[in-house]
């Protein structure tokens, strides 16, 4: 998330904050989907937050839903998870909704080039 003066970039994991921000700080908050930023030498710059990038996230709606729910039950089954390593004698904390996360991350980064449609 950008703050810039007054107007709010937002991106996938903001979508909450869409009706709420007006509720509380009315007008004085402009919020945008991307904005093209120029510098004091005039080069301009496209600022987004980049999700409209992701294809999984634009062309995969259902898959974003069940990915969020599942992620939600991944969570609760961290302290069920760390309560079995703690009885087998493992006392560092470990997130299995973390590992799970981040290796799904890894993948789709493998399938999609994500960079280069940004960049382009």
């Amino acid at each position: 998330m950008y703050f810039g003066s007054s107007i709010l970039i937002a991106g996938n994991q903001d979508k909450f904050l869409r009706p709420l921000l007006p509720i509380f700080l009315g007008d004085r908050l402009q919020i945008e989907n991307e904005l093209v930023y120029e510098d004091l030498n005039a080069k301009k710059y496209l600022v987004t937050h980049g999700d409209f990038f992701d294809s999984v996230t634009m062309t995969k709606k259902w898959l974003v839903v069940l990915g969020d729910y599942g992620y939600d039950f991944l969570l609760h089954l961290n302290p069920i998870v760390n309560f079995l390593r703690r009885t087998f004698g493992v006392k560092k904390y470990w997130s299995l909704s973390q590992y799970v996360k981040d290796n799904v991350k890894k993948s789709v980064s493998f399938i999609d080039d994500y960079e280069k449609i940004l960049s382009e």
